[in-house]
């Protein structure tokens, strides 16, 4: 108790010094005068709310946060915790970037395991409040602390952190993955159906396209089952029971089909690619659509006529180089993708697309456009780092030193960006053989 009667003679002491007495700072601050005799009786003091301290210290002056060293005691009064001031407590200390107070609740709270429930809201409210990198603290207590390895609790404590720590840096992503993966098949059906789609975003930057596929194939078998389960339980005339998804169902279920397709041409598998892109072509046959979801069949519509080029392009038919030049046009957000693919065809082909792509060109290299490709921003700067290498590429081919030179220089800018050591070496390399060669092929040499 000693920490309590400390809190409360600082607001007898700091309410005395702003030459108030009880009654008049009872009347300015709002909090009622018989529960200030209450919360500051010396010898049995009821406990004090966090909102009443926020409320005195307000009324005083003072800046947020003010005496929450002390209010720790308050949230285990009489030995316990109440989780009607823990709560709020450590949701405000979160949110003030107070975690000295947060580790001194959740040294006591770690004592007995019942507590983890109360810490894994806390981390919940935070996260779906936006306040993600608040959160991590709680569910990293919680995943290091519950009891049942199997518990819901838990795989979604590590979901949680999975997508919190997801960044521009490979390394710590790869990591994030190889600490969430075990923990997916244990989640409930609509967090497990975001994570493999953000798995197979993942795997694919990485070009670790086994993995990429074993995901995509799950993605596809997981989507598919659960749109059979909402048909039957319509058929007998009741309600599929399932939590609100983050995206309308059809796009796993065409995301699917969509990364398989991106494989097949990664493989040169061309007829199963176009077997796959057959399908997510035409999903408006998916029942319980809403608007969103009809939005979304049309895109879906939109990237199989785009990779139907690509297929093309990569198989030698020099009429998808025009047509490539249209797309980008037409949907400029598919920029990267599509250039990429030129310098693919350039070098498979021997296709000039230097009339077609320098303007484009232009773009990328100043990273000028918002949004250049479509994938998430977490793994734009991989693709941008691919491109400048197959641009230099390409230059080379063309005999154009100087600008290879500056290609490679942004990929090596572009791989310390994200943590990408091994790359950077490659190209450090090439760049410092393209110097050589400038240096050697220079007249004035």
């Amino acid at each position: 108790m000693v920490s309590t009667n400390v809190l409360r003679l600082k607001i007898k002491e700091e309410i005395l010094r702003s030459n108030n007495n009880f009654a008049e700072f009872s009347r300015r601050s709002g909090v009622n005068r018989g529960v200030f005799s209450l919360i500051l009786n010396p010898s049995s003091p009821k406990p004090i709310s966090l909102n009443q301290l926020e409320t005195i210290g307000k009324a005083l002056n003072k800046e947020s946060g003010w005496l929450f060293e002390l209010y720790v005691e308050e949230c285990f009064f009489n030995g316990k915790p109440n989780r009607r001031r823990v709560e709020p407590f450590l949701i405000r200390c979160a949110e003030l970037g107070k975690p000295d107070c947060i580790n001194q609740v959740l040294i006591r709270l770690k004592e007995d395991s019942k507590y983890v429930d109360m810490v894994f809201d806390v981390a919940e409210k935070l996260y779906l409040d936006g306040k993600i990198m608040q959160s991590v603290c709680f569910y990293e207590f919680v995943v290091h602390n519950v009891e049942n390895i199997r518990s819901e609790t838990l795989s979604i404590s590590h979901y949680r952190l999975f997508t919190a720590s997801i960044s521009q840096e490979q390394e710590k992503n790869l990591s994030a993955m190889i600490r969430f993966e075990p923990h997916c098949d244990t989640l409930p059906i609509h967090y497990q159906l975001a994570a493999l789609m953000k798995l197979i975003d993942l795997y694919f930057s990485f070009n670790e396209y086994t993995q990429t596929e074993r995901c995509a194939k799950k993605l596809f078998l997981l989507s598919d089952e659960v749109y059979y389960h909402i048909l039957q339980q319509r058929r007998q005339g009741k309600k599929a029971n399932l939590p609100p998804l983050e995206k309308p169902l059809v796009v796993y279920y065409g995301y699917s089909l969509l990364a398989m397709s991106n494989l097949m041409l990664t493989y040169r598998k061309f007829a199963e690619g176009y077997g796959y892109l057959a399908i997510y072509e035409d999903l408006s046959w998916f029942e319980e659509m809403d608007e969103e979801a009809k939005i979304q069949v049309d895109r879906f519509s939109s990237f199989a006529q785009m990779n139907r080029n690509n297929f093309e392009l990569i198989q030698g038919n020099e009429m998808a180089v025009e047509e490539c030049i249209n797309i980008i046009e037409e949907h400029p957000g598919e920029t990267l993708v599509i250039l990429m693919n030129l310098l693919e065809a350039s070098k498979l082909h021997g296709f000039v697309v230097a009339p077609y792509a320098d303007a484009f060109f232009k773009r990328l290299e100043d990273r000028s456009l918002d949004a250049v490709i479509s994938h998430n921003e977490w793994i734009r700067n991989r693709f941008y780092l691919d491109f400048f290498y197959e641009q230099s590429l390409y230059y080379i081919r063309n005999n154009n030193y100087n600008k290879a030179i500056e290609a490679v220089k942004r990929a090596v800018q572009i791989a310390d960006e994200v943590n990408s050591l091994d790359n950077r070496k490659v190209y450090q390399l090439l760049y410092d053989l393209m110097d050589r060669q400038l240096t050697l092929t220079s007249p004035d040499k």
